[in-house]
């Protein structure tokens, strides 16, 4: 799904993070996300904005490397904290997003 491959890289260049992982990353000031997110669809050309909000949750829902990868358990385990980290933080700020779109 195309869509859910841009999900993932907005995850990934927009960037998609709580503010205090952006600045740990060097980010100062910390970016709006929400209109990094908007200027990240226009540039895409996304005709409706809002298309971009499921597929973020769905991207994360892709675990096949979890599945197919050769993972330890504890990498495994990793791996699904993360996932469900990021699922927790896109809950809490969706309607922020949603609202910047």
């Amino acid at each position: 799904d195309p869509l859910v491959d841009l999900a993932g890289a907005a995850w990934a260049f927009v960037p998609l993070a709580p503010s205090g992982q952006l600045s740990e990353a060097g980010f100062d000031p910390v970016p709006d996300i929400g209109a990094r997110l908007r200027l990240f669809v226009d540039a895409y050309g996304l005709a409706d904005r809002r298309a971009i909000l499921p597929a973020l949750q769905r991207s994360e829902l892709d675990l096949e490397h979890v599945r197919y990868w050769p993972l330890t358990a504890a990498e495994a385990a990793d791996k699904l904290e993360l996932h469900a980290q990021r699922l927790r933080w896109l809950d809490g700020v969706l309607q922020e997003l949603a609202r910047a779109l």
